[in-house]
């Protein structure tokens, strides 16, 4: 794995990631700290529905909704994958405002061993499997 800092400007032609990121991260935690429960509350996820289980993500939207009201305990008992998913988006939105505002090099990662790309590859099916399995133990 290797880390460096990559310059952003007009002579660099790259789309700035940043920018792009930042304002939809904020754009939904906006929209989760002001859409009203009720006007989100009429969907239900259709695995759910059909199934009667959860699925990997289920919760997600009422723990970011929980989050960004700052009922920390509530959004982790319905969804710790969206509680801690909500925290770093709000951590990417802060990070993505400094950096585009000050126009400093953004840091960036290149991962260059096989192993290395494996475990990235592994990680995420293992973060929602982990997220499943707490969903169907706790029943949400």
């Amino acid at each position: 794995m290797k880390f460096f800092l990559r310059r952003y400007g007009p002579d660099v032609p790259e789309v700035d990631a940043e920018m792009i990121w930042g304002a939809v991260g904020f754009v939904v935690l906006l929209g989760a700290r002001l859409v009203p429960a009720p006007l989100t509350d009429w969907y239900r996820c259709p695995f759910h529905t059909i199934t009667g289980i959860p699925c990997f993500t289920c919760g997600m939207t009422r723990a970011f909704r929980h989050m960004v009201r700052f009922d920390v305990v509530e959004a982790f008992a319905i969804s710790p994958l969206g509680a801690v998913f909500c925290l770093f988006t709000a951590a990417f939105v802060l990070y993505a405002l400094v950096v585009v505002l000050f126009r400093l090099p953004r840091p960036r990662v290149r991962l260059e061993s096989p192993a290395a790309r494996w475990a990235f590859r592994l990680g995420l099916p293992a973060v929602l499997i982990l997220n499943w399995i707490y969903l169907l133990y706790h029943g949400v």
